[in-house]
């Protein structure tokens, strides 16, 4: 539990307590359970990088706090149908752009749904990079905030009010 408390503290404040070799171990812990960092990463593994990884992890702490759970990327469909959605999506975005270049007195109304079919390819983009077990888990996760934010914090194309 006091592990668990100074770790938490040093990832909340400025102070740069010197680490010990349990301190870094503990990090290492905090970090991987708070989802900072990956299993796979090299952070806080030795004491002459303490420094480094310390404002590594705070910065992640900050940007990543109050963000969705890994876990829920996986309620996203996996890996492939994103892939295969976000191919449709281009496909029309091509065919529309042909279209806009063909049909001008139309043109207005083809980019209108050329936006639309940008945001959704944003949408699809930050959900298929939060599926991708290749990558860190701080990197879906920011994935993740992208979603979140994308699809909660209104970042919808012109001329569209809802969705």
């Amino acid at each position: 539990m006091y592990d668990f408390a100074l770790c938490i503290w040093l990832l909340t404040s400025t102070d740069h307590h010197e680490a010990d070799l349990a301190t870094l171990r503990a990090m290492n812990h905090v970090c991987i359970v708070l989802e900072l960092a990956d299993p796979r990463e090299s952070i806080f593994t030795t004491p002459t990088s303490w420094k480094c990884d310390l404002e590594t992890a705070r910065s992640r702490y900050r940007q990543l706090h109050g963000q969705p759970a890994l876990a829920l990327a996986n309620a996203l469909p996996d890996r492939d149908t994103i892939q295969a959605i976000i191919e449709a999506n281009r496909r029309e975005h091509a065919r529309l752009r042909q279209l806009a270049d063909l049909e001008l007195d139309r043109a207005p109304a083809f980019h209108a749904a050329m936006a639309d079919l940008n945001w959704r390819y944003q949408v699809w983009d930050a959900a298929r990079d939060a599926r991708c077990e290749h990558y860190w888990t701080a990197t879906r996760r920011f994935a993740l905030a992208r979603l979140n934010q994308l699809v909660e914090g209104g970042a919808l194309p012109e001329g569209f009010a809802s969705r």
